[in-house]
């Protein structure tokens, strides 16, 4: 029986290459931004404009009030310590292995608790986040 490549999104090996982007532990741009540290690991460019990957290591201080995004979508995934989130009025305890995601226009904010550092891969979508850390052309 003949299934299309279509039917499982495949495609074949004879399509036209598209670039693939690998950025190893110690590469990506770095922003030190209001008591954390945030490193590109994925840029919009490097994502045909898809999304944006940080990674952001917050120190056991930090804390951001009440935001939103009008474009972005943005998933957290917690990798270490805890963090609360304040998610429009409701609070969300994050541990690792944690994800939330937060539509663009929904209330939120952020603050590392229990006096340890904290890290999380943050996921912004559609890409281009990056360039509120004054990164106009990473990578």
């Amino acid at each position: 029986m003949y299934v299309p490549y279509c039917m499982f999104n495949l495609v074949p090996m004879s399509a036209p290459a598209i670039s693939y982007s690998v950025t190893k532990n110690d590469q990506g741009a770095v922003y030190d931004w209001q008591n954390d540290k945030i490193t590109i690991r994925l840029a919009a460019s490097q994502t045909q404009g898809l999304f944006t990957l940080t990674e952001d290591a917050m120190k056991p201080t930090f804390k951001l009030g009440l935001h939103m995004h009008r474009k972005h979508a943005e998933t957290f995934h917690i990798l270490e310590g805890e963090v609360e989130f304040r998610l429009d009025k409701n609070t969300q305890i994050a541990q690792p292995g944690t994800t939330i995601h937060v539509p663009s226009n929904v209330p939120h904010g952020v603050r590392v608790i229990n006096g340890r550092p904290a890290r999380m891969l943050m996921l912004y979508a559609p890409g281009g986040f990056e360039n509120i850390y004054g990164c106009t052309v990473c990578r």
